[in-house]
């Protein structure tokens, strides 16, 4: 998501792979084509009928700055609201 200047995502542990899966394809189009700005703390879900997910803002840590897969924006690390 850095080379579209926006945050990565991440989960916490969850075993609901195929709805974490889900929730990053829909957040990721909707970060990129709807929302100029997700605040932390901020909640996301694409359905009604879906869970609410809460995303909090974290620095992007584990790759030195001149890696390709740092992200100077950060990471949103989502978990259940």
């Amino acid at each position: 998501m850095h080379l579209l200047g926006r945050t990565d995502v991440i989960a916490g542990r969850t075993d609901a792979v195929q709805e974490t899966a889900a929730l990053f394809d829909m957040f990721c189009h909707y970060l990129v084509l709807e929302c100029d700005h997700f605040a932390s703390g901020n909640t996301f879900r694409w359905a009604a009928d879906q869970p609410r997910w809460r995303g909090v803002w974290e620095p992007c840590l584990g790759y030195a700055q001149d890696d390709f897969f740092f992200n100077p924006f950060g990471r949103m690390r989502f978990s259940y609201a």
